[in-house]
Parts: C-alpha cells; structure tokens; sequence
C-alpha cells in the first residue's frame, strides 16, 4: 500500500516477481484511490487478499475489513464481511481458517448508541474471527 499520488489516499499495489526482480508496483484495480484502502494481507497461494477500508457500504468512518478473491491471478471485486467486522492490521492464521485483526469496536453491536455516550470507551484490542463459514469468504 502507498499514497495515490492524485489523491494521497492509500491504495493497494501489486508487484509480480519476474527474471529474479520485482516489477514496478501496479495499483490494483478495485483499490481506486478515491477512499483510503489498506492494511493488506494475502494469502500465501494468492486466492485473496483481505483489507481495511472506509469504502462503502462501511457506515460512518469505520474501518472496515472486506476481501477481494484471485481468479487465475486476476482480482475480483472487492466485498464486505457480514456481519461487519470493524477495523484495521488484519493478519492470518498459518492454516488460514483464523483472521485477526485490531479493533476497539468489533462490530456494529458494540459500537456506542451516540458519539456523545457517556459509555467508557473500550481500548483497542487483538479479536479473532473463524473464516469457515464466512459469507464473505465464499467466492462468487
């Protein structure tokens, strides 16, 4: 991920390794720089890549964890978890069924009823989500 140079959102890239280099990074095509994406991780076989982002249909300024699926090395549009699943650094297990990830709301069910709540905020966390079973994780 870097800045777009238009916007200075960041944008997600990919680099192909090819003849013992690295390629000149490429953005990707549902990372259009207009809303901030990032926080990337891929699976290690390349069959998808889960990021934070603001995009929609994520309410508010959340941030919020959508995945994007590789269909013979070309990306298909990206998606939202549901439930949502709020927030950022997402990481995975080593056998790819637990995603982790950083958060002080998790989801839409803890988040404060107002801005103004006198609720006692709660302090940023690791949680971790099983991926088997995922709506979000089945491609289409």
């Amino acid at each position: 991920m870097q800045p777009d140079p238009r916007t200075d959102k960041f944008r997600l890239y990919q680099a192909e390794f090819n003849g013992g280099q690295d390629t000149q990074p490429q953005p990707l095509h549902f990372s259009d720089g207009e809303t901030a994406d990032f926080d990337p991780v891929v699976a290690p076989n390349e069959s998808f890549i889960i990021f934070s982002s603001f995009r929609k249909p994520t309410p508010g300024q959340q941030n919020a964890l959508f995945v994007a699926f590789s269909n013979g090395h070309k990306w298909q549009a990206a998606v939202i978890f549901r439930p949502f699943l709020l927030g950022v650094e997402s990481r995975l297990s080593l056998d790819l069924r637990t995603l982790y990830f950083t958060s002080d709301y998790p989801t839409m069910e803890t988040l404060p009823k107002a801005q103004n709540s006198s609720a006692a905020s709660i302090p940023q966390q690791i949680w971790e989500v099983s991926l088997e079973g995922q709506s979000a994780m089945k491609p289409n």
